[in-house]
Parts: C-alpha cells; sequence; structure tokens
C-alpha cells in the first residue's frame, strides 16, 4: 500500500522528528510503500528522499510576500479546480499533487501544530495545516492524523475553522484529556480516538552518565516580551533550588530547536537564561544540541534531573528513565502526568502567557 506522509517534520525539531521517526519505523514494518512531504526538504533529503509539502511549497520556499500571496493563490485555484485542468498549475506543483493521487491512505504526522497565538500569521498558520486534508479529500483519499493535540487558539473562529477541517479526516488521534474535550464539539466521537504521543514509543538507547550529579534544562520562547524578564528571573531560581534539592553541581543546557527561521529558535533564550544562572554562581557546561533523536536521547540519558519546557524534552527523559519536572505553558503536557513526574505550569512560576 502507498502511504503519504503530507506534513513530514522539519530536521531541527527534535521533538517533531521524534514523532516522524517513530511514525516511518511503524509503516515500515507494514510492508508499506511511503511517500513524505516536508518542510524544508533540502535538508531532510540528507536524511531521507522528500519532496517539499503544500505549505512549504507556498510560504516558505520564496520568502518574498509577493510570491507567498501568489503561490497560496494559485494553491487555492489548484483546490477548487477540477482534475482535468490541473495541467495549467507549475510544473513543482503537479509533481507534489501527483503523490496525493496515487497514494491508497494519507497519514498526517501528529504534533501540536493547531493551536494559535495573537497575530493575523498565527491564525494563518494554524489553518494552513489543514490544506493537506483538503486535498487528500478532493482526491478521495482516507485521511488518518496521528496524535495531535488540539489548541488553544486565540479566539474562537480559529478553533472552529480548524475543527471543522479536521472533522474532514477519517481517523483522528487525540494525545491529551483537554483536545479530546475541545475538538469532540466539532467531530463525532467515533472517529475521534485517544493514543498517546508517538515519541513515547521510542526505545532508549544506552549511555554512561556524566561523572558528576547534572540536572539539564530546555526553554522556549513563549512567554509575553513584557513578562519575559520575570519568568527567567523565576526560572533561574527554581533551577537553582531543584539543583540543590537533587544535590546537582553541574548545570547542563540542552537546545531542543534550532530553527529560527521557523520561530523556532531555543539559543537566544537559553543564553539569556545562562547568564543569570552564571550570576548565581552555579557551574553552567557548554550546551548541547543534539543533531539527531538518538543524539537527543543519550544527551538526556547522561542527566541526573530535567526541568523540561520543550514538552519532548521530558519525554525523551522519560524514555531514558529520567526524572524530571516540565514547565507546562499548554494543556498538550497533561500528557506527561501519566510519567508519574511533576508537571508545573507557567502560573506556577508566577508568570503569564
Amino acid at each position: 500500500m502507498k502511504v503519504l506522509i503530507p506534513n513530514a517534520a522539519k530536521p531541527g525539531n527534535l521533538g517533531d522528528m521524534a514523532i516522524l521517526n517513530v511514525l516511518l519505523a511503524r509503516l515500515r514494518s507494514r510492508k508499506n510503500t511511503i511517500m513524505i512531504h516536508c518542510f524544508n526538504p533540502e535538508e531532510q533529503k540528507k536524511e531521507m528522499l522528500s519532496k517539499p509539502c503544500l505549505y512549504y511549497w507556498a510560504a516558505f520556499q520564496t520568502r518574498s510576500n509577493i510570491h507567498r500571496l501568489t503561490r497560496t493563490l494559485i494553491l487555492a485555484i489548484g483546490l477548487l479546480m477540477p482534475e482535468r485542468f490541473e495541467k495549467i498549475l507549475p510544473r513543482d506543483l503537479q509533481l507534489i499533487l501527483s503523490d496525493y493521487k496515487t497514494a491508497d491512505q494519507i497519514v498526517l504526522q501528529g504534533g501540536g501544530y493547531f493551536r494559535s497565538k495573537k497575530g493575523l500569521r498565527q491564525q494563518i498558520n494554524a489553518v494552513m495545516n489543514a490544506i493537506f486534508i483538503l486535498f487528500a479529500k478532493k482526491y478521495r483519499k482516507p485521511v488518518t492524523i496521528r496524535p495531535m493535540s488540539f489548541g488553544p487558539f486565540s479566539n474562537t473562529y480559529t478553533e472552529w475553522l480548524c475543527g471543522t477541517l479536521i472533522s474532514l479526516a477519517d481517523t483522528i488521534y487525540i494525545r491529551d484529556g483537554v483536545s479530546y474535550d475541545v475538538i469532540a464539539k466539532y467531530i463525532p466521537a467515533a472517529r475521534l480516538m485517544r493514543a498517546p504521543d508517538d515519541a513515547l514509543s521510542l526505545k532508549p538507547v544506552k549511555v554512561k552518565k556524566h561523572s558528576q550529579r547534572t540536572l539539564g534544562f530546555t526553554i522556549r520562547e513563549w512567554v509575553n516580551i513584557k513578562d519575559r524578564e520575570i519568568f527567567l528571573s523565576r526560572f533561574a531560581d527554581f533551577i537553582h533550588r531543584t539543583a540543590e534539592d537533587q544535590r546537582c553541581s553541574i548545570i547542563q543546557p540542552i537546545i531542543q530547536a534550532d530553527l529560527p527561521e521557523y520561530g523556532e529558535g531555543d539559543r537566544l533564550i537559553t543564553a539569556r537564561l545562562v547568564k543569570l544562572l552564571e550570576g548565581k554562581g552555579l557551574r553552567i557546561t557548554r550546551q548541547r544540541c543534539p543533531k539527531t533523536v538518538n543524539q537527543a536521547l543519550a544527551s538526556y540519558g547522561k542527566l541526573s534531573y530535567l526541568i523540561g519546557m520543550r514538552m519532548h524534552s521530558c519525554i525523551f527523559a522519560h524514555v531514558q528513565g529520567i526524572p524530571f519536572t516540565a514547565i507546562a505553558y499548554e494543556h498538550k503536557h497533561s500528557l506527561l502526568k501519566t510519567t508519574k513526574n511533576q508537571v508545573k505550569s507557567l502560573a506556577a512560576l508566577g508568570t503569564k502567557v
């Protein structure tokens, strides 16, 4: 059977890559022929053969706003256009769409991409993640969405629109209870199923622990600018207290996502937190930036304890048997409560999102 993954993760976000790796392993175990469309396909081709996904083709392959608008309009026309007229579409777009036509099934990678903060770009991003479902339905293909979160959204209209578009899928797996309750307003329960995040199926790797007890941390840009300094200060205090409680003499920063061009870069916020920690006299080692999922598992496996704001950093730690405290900024973190580790909200650090 031919299976198309139309929204494969871009290299640089290790959580998304972990989800993709597990999905690929499952599909290959069933002897499926797999076609992959992804963000940043030039980089992804180092790991696996792929084409650009529709969203990347429209909005990121060329960075000019005029080109983005033109390609988005072409994509909309292609969606509404009868198949027999598609020969007038750009050749590279035709090649992408040919995989939709030949696939027996469309399987969307899971994750937390159906959400939005304030701002027009955030609303467009949330809706554009449903474009894969619309084209799959144009070609009358069955659609499965692997375990995902739904929301939070900055307004009810975007929530309604995304919920309505997702309802076109045939089978939808939801990875946390809050998301399930929200999306159940738009989709019949018969097509909704609860399932854990795919990355929880990763296998641990063998590593040698650091000779001294080491506390690792991950952090991401998420808090409003006006609250950022308070958040960083309290995050630093929390790391300091936890290091003392866990008898950790070394602090290890870990970069979980390194994609600043997509708003997914952790380096700058990590560097600011490191300065605060150094001001407290803590011993900080050079930050680690794993490039592969196995390297990430090894990095977390060497720790004695983790404070993770990146949800999948906590999943990596869990897979490796490392205790952690998750700093939750969305309801998707509720799925981590099943690991019997701590989950603290941003509110617990005195911060508003």
